[in-house]
């Protein structure tokens, strides 16, 4: 290894635990304690490149979020059927998009763990509305969940900008 590929390394194990890709750091310590350094460099590489390519969806699921959330702020209590009616279907599709991940991504707990914890959590509150009606008091607890989801998503867009091609 050259001494810019261990800084690359470096730079992009301090993004892996960033991220919390646990898994992928673990498999690079043993392939390196086994002396097997191109695949330990491998494994950070193709962890880097699937995690770039999650940012297209981060970024499009993070604008829907945001609309959303601006939408409900001020949206005539007639139309919240139809709105919790397409909010489920997006966050739905988020759902089974962050399932559907490289286990690359899937193993970075801040993009998929955190990300799913929040979308379960408002998936239930928007069931719960569904059951119980539309109680301001249960709108309100949507709005602070979205809210939780867009600053997430801002701060996972953050750590993902942070990455560029060459850091590995």
């Amino acid at each position: 290894m050259t001494t810019e590929s261990i800084v690359n390394i470096n730079y992009s194990l301090e993004i892996l635990a960033k991220l919390s890709c646990l898994p992928q750091i673990n498999r690079y310590e043993y392939y390196l304690s086994r002396g097997e350094n191109e695949k330990a460099q491998k494994i950070i590489e193709e962890t880097i490149k699937s995690i770039l390519g999650t940012r297209s969806f981060i970024e499009n699921f993070y604008t829907k979020v945001h609309m959303y959330l601006n939408e409900i702020r001020g949206i005539d209590s007639s139309k919240l059927r139809d709105y919790v009616s397409n909010l489920k279907k997006i966050v739905y599709d988020a759902m089974y998009t962050l399932d559907n991940m490289p286990w690359h991504v899937g193993g970075c707990h801040v993009i998929k763990g955190h990300t799913l914890s929040l979308l379960y959590t408002v998936s239930n509150t928007l069931d719960h509305l569904e059951r119980i009606g539309f109680v301001d008091g249960y709108v309100s607890e949507l709005i602070q969940y979205l809210e939780m989801l867009k600053n997430h998503l801002e701060d996972l867009q953050r750590s993902l900008s942070s990455i560029s091609p060459r850091s590995s």
